[in-house]
């Protein structure tokens, strides 16, 4: 997989993540929801998977400058 593929797949990760975690967040919102675990676990996945894909974001700017590096 390339850099560039690999960031375009973090960056579907990241906006997926966020819609699971504001489907959530809303689940929580409801009055009749109180006393649910399920929305909240949701969203501590949704957090996770956002920090996952961040990383892998990170990873990729790493290896864009070693690259960089070795070129130069």
């Amino acid at each position: 997989m390339s850099i560039l593929s690999s960031l375009n797949v973090s960056a579907l990760g990241i906006h997926r993540n966020v819609e699971r975690f504001n489907a959530a967040a809303s689940e929580v919102a409801r009055p009749q929801n109180v006393g649910r675990v399920q929305p909240m676990v949701e969203m501590m996945v949704a957090e996770h998977g956002v920090q996952a894909n961040i990383n892998n974001i990170k990873a990729a700017a790493r290896m864009s400058r070693a690259m960089l590096d070795i070129i130069a």
